[in-house]
């Protein structure tokens, strides 16, 4: 099949839509929505809207991907779509991680100031809360298991940083 043939087929798969500028797919989707179509050589496939892309408006940049503009999952209109980098894609979504985002508070009502959070696998996370939630925790201990816990902590060697140099230097 040629390339003229391959876009002649794109070009009979989509249907303009005025009110929005979208061009919606009506040939094969995947279960998320977006278009697919073959490129005719046996099973190469490719995502319709890159398709559309490339053909438009060129290549699209290495490690980079197409953000929908319109959130139109099926619309293969090429000004519709901007390469991007993943982490701009999904944060620019309406799924968790860009919701966590535009947080501004923890659950508590706690501001994230960089003075407040600190970051612990990839996440913030309230250091007011943190520390309350400690606090909590060691006073539901009985007396005596706070007092081993303590004990643990007053024999853990504190070495300054000379003396950290001077283990090492002696080290074999």
């Amino acid at each position: 099949m040629t390339k003229e043939m391959i876009f002649e087929r794109f070009k009979s798969r989509y249907i303009p839509v005025t009110e929005s500028g979208c061009w919606l797919w009506i040939g094969a989707t995947m279960t998320n929505g977006y278009g697919v179509m073959s490129l005719g050589k046996r099973f190469k496939k490719m995502l319709a809207h890159r398709y559309s892309y490339e053909q438009h408006r060129g290549p699209i940049p290495r490690g980079l991907g197409l953000d929908h503009l319109c959130r139109v999952h099926c619309c293969v209109n090429p000004y519709h779509a901007e390469p991007v980098s993943q982490r701009v894609n999904v944060l620019r979504g309406v799924g968790i991680p860009a919701q966590r985002k535009l947080q501004t508070h923890c659950i508590h009502g706690h501001e994230f100031t960089s003075e407040n959070i600190r970051m612990r696998r990839g996440c913030r996370e309230c250091r007011i809360c943190t520390l309350e939630m400690k606090r909590k925790s060691y006073y539901r201990r009985t007396p005596e298991q706070r007092e081993r816990i303590n004990a643990r902590r007053r024999k853990a060697p504190r070495l300054t940083v000379a003396q950290l140099k001077n283990v090492l230097e002696a080290t074999p």
